[in-house]
């Protein structure tokens, strides 16, 4: 099913259109719908309703912003807590308050993937080139990055952000992540 729509262009838009539509040989209805898929933000709809409310304000961001966004870290202490007390829940019970930190643990670490794929998936809809993995890892340290809170072994319930990568433009390249 399609919908019709009318939109006021200024001239010079409008023949810029027209001269698209001609050089490719398709219809300006079909490179307007084109433009419209390829310009429009992912819907928050697409991210878990738990996280949409620590997504939604990067709609409102600058390139500057999202650009940070996008290079935020978990921090190695975090991320060697949080690996610590998952690797004690498969081998024995957790108190309630250490059960309580891996799950504080978990949803800040989901939160940071959620905020770091939806900014690079609108930098790249704006037409930024995104590094691939292998341009972005240190060669010492812990890998703090997006990669290494997806492809560590999430606990159970925890949030699949692979499924959200893949819907949204992330691809393997070499068996790294690349947008």
């Amino acid at each position: 099913m399609t919908q019709v729509i009318t939109v006021n262009l200024p001239d010079a838009l409008y023949k810029q259109l027209e001269r698209a539509a001609e050089l490719s040989r398709q219809p300006p209805e079909t490179i307007v719908a084109q433009s419209l898929a390829y310009s429009l933000p992912p819907l928050l709809e697409d991210i878990p309703a738990e996280y949409q409310a620590d997504v939604y304000p990067l709609l409102q961001m600058s390139d500057a912003d999202l650009q940070r966004e996008a290079r935020r870290v978990f921090s190695p202490d975090r991320w060697a807590e949080y690996e610590a007390l998952l690797n004690r829940k498969k081998s024995e019970s957790l108190t309630a308050e250490e059960q309580a930190r891996l799950n504080a643990l978990r949803r800040e670490a989901d939160v940071l993937t959620f905020r770091k794929g939806y900014a690079a998936v609108l930098l790249k809809r704006r037409g930024y080139r995104l590094p691939a993995l292998r341009e972005t890892v240190r060669s010492s340290g812990p890998l703090t990055d997006l990669s290494r809170i997806v492809s560590s072994s999430l606990p159970v319930n925890s949030v699949d952000v692979e499924v959200y990568m893949d819907k949204h433009g992330y691809e393997q390249v070499d068996g790294c992540l690349g947008f």
